[in-house]
C-alpha cells in the first residue's frame, strides 16, 4: 500500500495570509464599534452636584443675634404699653376739661 500525498489545502499561502489579515480587521473593527457604542452612551444629562451644606454659624454671632431679637422684642411691647398709658392721659386729659 502505498502512502498517498496530503490533500493540498484549498487556500494558497497569500490567501492565508488575506484570510488573517481580515481576520485582525474585523477584530479591529469590533473593537472601533465597541468604543464607538460606549461613547455614545456616556453623553447624556447628569444630575446636577447636590447643595453644598449650610455653614454652621458661629455661636458667639448665634447668641448675640438671639439677644438682639429679644431685646428688639421686649422694646415693641414697652413702645405699645407707652402708646396705651399715652392714650389713657390724653383721655383722662379730655375729661378734666
Amino acid at each position: 500500500m502505498r502512502l498517498q500525498q496530503p490533500i493540498p489545502s484549498t487556500a494558497s499561502r497569500a490567501n492565508q495570509g488575506l484570510y488573517r489579515g481580515l481576520h485582525r480587521a474585523g477584530r479591529a473593527l469590533a473593537v472601533a464599534a465597541l468604543l464607538a457604542a460606549l461613547a455614545a452612551c456616556g453623553g447624556g444629562k447628569q444630575e446636577p452636584p447636590p447643595a453644598p451644606a449650610p455653614a454652621a454659624q458661629d455661636p458667639v454671632m448665634g447668641d448675640m443675634t438671639r439677644a438682639m431679637d429679644k431685646a428688639r422684642g421686649v422694646q415693641d411691647t414697652v413702645d405699645q404699653q407707652k402708646q396705651a398709658l399715652d392714650r389713657q392721659v390724653k383721655a383722662a386729659e379730655g375729661a378734666d376739661q
